[in-house]
């Protein structure tokens, strides 16, 4: 199991906006009762949630974080006033609601597909909307509370509305920003999810706001208990991951950046060999890795990788990415004790592939074994030169990167490469790893 990093710190964030609603509901007194701001604040949270996961679904968490952020602003401000039965507001406090939308839709489409696509996309979206507010299509259109989600011809209608009106504005801001090869599938794409998400919300609307105005006084603690707990089992989650060692991966344009930062930084116009490191902290975790390498893959299409590796991956994640593209290393944690990959290391060599082992010292344990000594002190070396050279000559496919810390460590490490151990010094060493795992189990 993988998880994008950015969905990982969103469910963070929301977990932490829980924590404190579930503080205000408990201090519901203090702040005024029924006449104070959580009416309208619980509607804010609520809409914003259903909003931001609806649009997160369709197209990526940080889009549903800007969005529903704005939609949860607006919707709360603007039902808040519908609730109270005031009178139709101007054309400025119009142009304000739809300014807020449309900065939310704007942040989350630049984020997708950049800044031009996303500054159009929010000109468009915030006089759309104008426009739309002017003619009678809002929000709190056909408001009336009520025990259950229901779903006016207007409402729907509404929906339809915005579903060709944003499906226009991403075809539009697409061609603005020179996409116009994805300009009629991003625009369909967009139109679909604003509209289909738009129209399941607001038939909740009604449900949402017969809750929001009859929840009893004496219940305000009890959600406010509940919202705390779920906010600190959300902000839990990533502690959970690191326990279970469950790995995380870059989103596209954080790969996307990272190559190009790269390049810039070492002043080349092309990587020779770019790795894309997934699982956990010491090992690799299942699931799939194709949405992450495809965009490494498209990266190399555009000339900018010259080859693709994998780090911390199982065999099955191997086959995986080659039916996606060449694949020409793997870097896994390996040395003389930690032997889990022994097989994966033969199926590599006979595929041609190099083999890196991270680790090949014992990283944050250095390797300490009495056969590692003894085998030093015949050879006159020291442990992690031989240790070294019986990777070097465990397959003839394996590179190493050991790392270091000074000029005469280095020096030591090369000379792990002129080390030549005899067989039965091999077969000794080669046993240590067979003990790691009897004394693991």
């Amino acid at each position: 199991m993988t998880i994008d990093k950015h969905t990982l710190a969103l469910i963070s964030i929301v977990g932490s906006s829980l924590d404190v609603l579930g503080a205000l509901y408990l201090a519901y007194d203090l702040l005024g009762g029924e006449h104070g701001p959580l009416r309208t604040l619980s509607r804010g949270v609520t809409y914003g949630a259903l909003f931001g996961a609806g649009y997160g679904l369709a197209l990526g968490p940080v889009f549903g974080l800007a969005s529903g952020m704005a939609h949860g602003i607006t919707l709360a401000w603007e039902f808040s006033r519908a609730s109270r039965h005031k009178p139709k507001p101007g054309i400025w406090y119009d142009a304000a609601m739809s300014a807020i939308r449309g900065a939310g839709f704007a942040l989350g489409t630049a984020y997708l597909y950049g800044m031009t696509f996303g500054a159009t996309l929010g000109a468009l979206s915030t006089m759309g909307q104008i426009v739309a507010y002017r003619a009678g299509i809002r929000p709190t259109l056909d408001y009336q509370p009520a025990a259950r989600p229901r779903l006016t011809k207007y409402q729907f209608l509404a929906a339809v509305n915005r579903a060709v009106g944003y499906g226009a504005a991403g075809y539009i801001s697409a061609l603005v920003a020179g996409q116009r090869a994805t300009a009629l599938g991003v625009g369909v794409k967009i139109g679909l999810a604003l509209g289909l998400v738009t129209a399941i919300a607001i038939a909740c609307t009604s449900f949402i706001e017969w809750i929001v105005d009859t929840v009893p006084e004496k219940r305000m603690g009890v959600v406010g208990v509940g919202l705390i707990l779920i906010g600190f089992t959300l902000q839990s989650v990533q502690y959970w991951m690191a326990l279970l060692d469950v790995g995380s991966y870059l989103s596209r344009p954080e790969l996307m950046d990272a190559v190009h930062d790269n390049l810039r930084n070492l002043g080349l116009d092309r990587l020779d060999v770019v790795n894309l490191r997934v699982g956990g902290v010491m090992g690799p975790s299942e699931g799939s890795i194709a949405e992450p390498l495809t965009v490494l893959a498209e990266l190399k299409r555009q000339g900018l990788i010259r080859h693709l590796g994998l780090s911390n991956v199982y065999p099955a994640q191997l086959a995986e990415a080659q039916k996606i593209t060449e694949i020409v290393c793997v870097q896994n944690f390996y040395n003389v004790a930690h032997r889990n990959d022994d097989g994966f290391i033969d199926d590599l060599a006979g595929q041609g592939i190099a083999y890196v082992p991270f680790f090949p010292l014992g990283g944050f344990t250095p390797l300490q074994s009495s056969a590692l000594d003894r085998a030093a002190a015949s050879l006159q070396a020291t442990p992690m030169q031989v240790a070294l050279a019986w990777l070097l000559q465990r397959s003839p496919n394996i590179l190493l990167i050991p790392g270091t810390s000074s000029a005469k460590h280095l020096r030591e490490n090369l000379q792990a490469a002129t080390l030549q151990l005899p067989p039965e010094m091999i077969a000794e060493l080669s046993s240590i790893g067979g003990r790691e795992r009897e004394a693991r189990a």
